[in-house]
């Protein structure tokens, strides 16, 4: 600022000067007044520069100008340049956070208050068949068709979830997306998405387990409640006896044989799987359902006149390697009476 006005005072006196030289006091005044206008045009002249790069330039067109308007552009320039690079950060932290999300995997949507698609990541794209370019402000009940989801979506009550069926879904190998909406922002809604398939399958398995478990100890005790019955209400010799409590023995066995499966399986899920070198004890399996099946068989037609005819293999060794065991002709195996 000093150095503006010691210029603008030598150039007066540079007018003044010359003016005298020339014409004396009178001399002297123009040239001071032609000094003065002189130098207000230079200034309006760099102003209009400045004025002129503020409207339409660019950081690396700033005008190199002295005084006030060159403060002024430095100025400008520094927190132009200082605005940029909080751009540049903010871009950069948007696009990991892009970056995180497309890494993630659940399915991210963001919805406005009208409900059209502003972003989705990939994996959304993937399980509701949409174009993460193309569907950009289209509005999710056009895209999403689903009954379910309409009426959760049109309910506004996003407590909970909605399970609805994936894209790729097909009958041999369903699909299933679980979706949860969550208001936020300005009537904004974000949408999370995740592949339950797992979940449902393991459900599924779950309660078949639950009625195979039951059905396996369900039936040695109907058994042995219909020995017990048995030797309640019938009178028995002492070898009929022996041999229905034997029986008992066996389904007890049985069920006891359940229960040692039950926790091996609960042993074995978290251990690592079996090698291949170990072999299973089919001939022991075998034997099993035999005697299950002779104890079913003898109370099922304990009070019929023509029992069961079951026939069984006889227990043979494994025959050599390269060549069928074969088995020999069935022997008849009936229940006492």
């Amino acid at each position: 600022m000093l150095w503006g006005i010691s210029c603008f005072l030598l150039w007066q006196l540079a007018g003044g000067g010359l003016g005298w030289w020339q014409g004396g006091s009178w001399g002297a005044a123009l040239g001071v007044a032609a000094a003065t206008w002189a130098w207000f045009f230079w200034d309006l002249l760099r102003g209009a520069r400045v004025r002129h790069w503020l409207r339409t330039g660019e950081l690396a067109d700033t005008p190199i100008v002295r005084g006030v308007w060159g403060e002024a552009a430095d100025r400008v320039r520094r927190l132009l340049r200082t605005q940029e690079a909080q751009i540049r950060t903010s871009q950069n932290q948007l696009q990991e956070i892009l970056a995180a999300l497309h890494a993630s995997p659940n399915g991210v949507v963001l919805l406005d208050a009208q409900g059209r698609i502003e972003w989705c990541n990939q994996m959304a794209a993937n399980q509701f068949g949409l174009d993460a370019q193309r569907d950009v402000m289209q509005s999710i009940g056009n895209l999403l068709r689903n009954p379910e989801f309409t009426a959760y979506f049109a309910a506004k009550d996003f407590s909970g979830d909605v399970v609805i069926e994936g894209h790729s879904s097909t009958p041999s190998r369903p699909v299933r997306i679980s979706v949860h909406l969550h208001p936020y922002g300005d009537g904004c809604t974000l949408l999370l998405s995740r592949d339950v398939t797992a979940l449902e399958q393991a459900d599924a398995m779950r309660r078949d387990f639950v009625a195979n478990v039951s059905h396996e100890i369900r039936t040695p005790l109907t058994v042995l409640t219909g020995f017990v019955e048995t030797l309640q209400t019938l009178p028995l010799s002492t070898d009929e006896r022996a041999r229905y409590l034997g029986m008992m023995a066996q389904q007890a066995q049985r069920m006891q044989s359940v229960v040692q499966d039950l926790l091996t399986l609960s042993r074995l899920e978290g251990s690592p799987p079996p090698g291949m070198a170990e072999w299973t004890p089919v001939q022991t399996l075998m034997q099993r359902c035999e005697e299950e099946a002779r104890a079913l068989s003898c109370l099922l037609t304990q009070h019929q006149p023509r029992p069961h005819a079951l026939r069984f293999p006889p227990q043979r060794s494994c025959a050599p390697r390269g060549k069928s065991p074969g088995f020999p002709p069935s022997c008849r195996a009936r229940c006492p009476t």
